[in-house]
């Protein structure tokens, strides 16, 4: 998967916690969500996957790098 092709040991992506649109296609890529934290003075969540999560898992979108 992208932490393997890519040698990473984990993928991390932050949103505005009001930005749905953004928090479902993380999840909907089985990125979880980790915590709602401080970034730069604001507020936002952040969602990460481990290379020992990373695999398929049905999800609808496949990320081509």
């Amino acid at each position: 998967m992208a932490s393997e092709e890519l040698n990473l040991e984990k993928i991390v992506a932050i949103a505005h916690p009001q930005n749905i649109a953004s928090r479902r296609v993380m999840e909907k890529v089985g990125i979880k969500c980790e915590k709602e934290a401080n970034y730069y003075n604001t507020n936002v969540v952040y969602y990460s996957l481990s290379s020992k999560e990373d695999r398929h898992n049905n999800s609808f979108y496949v990320l081509n790098t």
